[in-house]
């Protein structure tokens, strides 16, 4: 079941960012339709911990990029990413709960996140200009 498309609404304007957006949806989407299929647990933990590993990537460079750009808002983006982190580490031990629970967070949040912060960071983007490649 595919939870989540990319489409350009989502679009920050920073390629390296938007990539990184586009493989964490990507991943996302491999949990659900995993999920669906009922695969064995270490498969699971071995999905689950991918997902901690590369979103914790994911967010980590966006926030020093944040930081590096004086982003205004950095502190609640920061605050949405531990929220998703807070929620995804206890399933790498097994406490997931109801699947269908846990896919809807991830859809939830993938789509909050996507609609409420990345429009924000557009906006700062396109106020920063061109000053945006001296910083990467």
């Amino acid at each position: 079941m595919l939870l989540i498309s990319w489409h350009a609404d989502f679009s920050v304007g920073i390629p390296i960012i938007d990539e990184h957006n586009q493989q964490f949806i990507k991943l996302i989407n491999m949990v659900s339709e995993q999920f669906g299929q009922g695969f064995c647990a270490e498969s699971r933990t071995v999905l689950l911990k991918t997902v901690v590993s590369l979103s914790r990537f994911y967010f980590e460079y966006e926030e020093r990029w944040m930081a590096k750009v004086a982003f205004p808002e950095l502190s609640g983006h920061k605050r949405d990413h531990g929220a998703f982190m807070a929620r995804i580490l206890p399933c790498v031990e097994g406490d997931a709960g109801d699947d269908a629970q846990f896919l809807q967070f991830l859809n939830d949040w993938s789509l909050e996140h996507f609609n409420l912060h990345n429009p924000k960071v557009k906006r700062y983007v396109l106020e920063y200009g061109g000053r945006l490649n001296e910083i990467n």
